[in-house]
């Protein structure tokens, strides 16, 4: 599959908000070894975070997991009790040009 669009969705609980905010730290930098990119972080409310972020293949995708999961700072992340979720995930559309239908008699 080419390359994927996700919106990633965390909920901490508010007594694990520094651990989460280190491991974050940590780890944002961990997205470009693996070709990704994170397009937006935003805030909706306390204790919830969206990242949305593009790869380039499920490959990336997997290897951003591993990563995260395998970091140095990943003790932060349990230790936080953030949830993870993925609640968007879409190939972005390649560049080819959907073919043009034939005319028909009726046109």
């Amino acid at each position: 599959m080419g390359a994927l669009t996700i919106a990633l969705v965390a909920r901490v609980p508010p007594a694990g908000m520094d651990d989460y905010e280190q491991y974050v730290g940590d780890v944002l930098p961990v997205l470009a070894t693996n070709g990704a990119v994170l397009e937006h972080r935003l805030a909706p409310e306390p204790f919830v975070e969206v990242f949305v972020i593009s790869l380039p293949n499920d490959t990336a995708l997997e290897a951003v997991q591993n990563d995260m999961h395998q970091h140095p700072s990943a003790n932060l992340l349990y230790r936080s009790g953030a949830q993870f979720e993925i609640v968007m995930q879409t190939p972005e559309s390649d560049s080819t040009p959907a073919p043009t239908p034939e005319p028909t008699d009726d046109q």
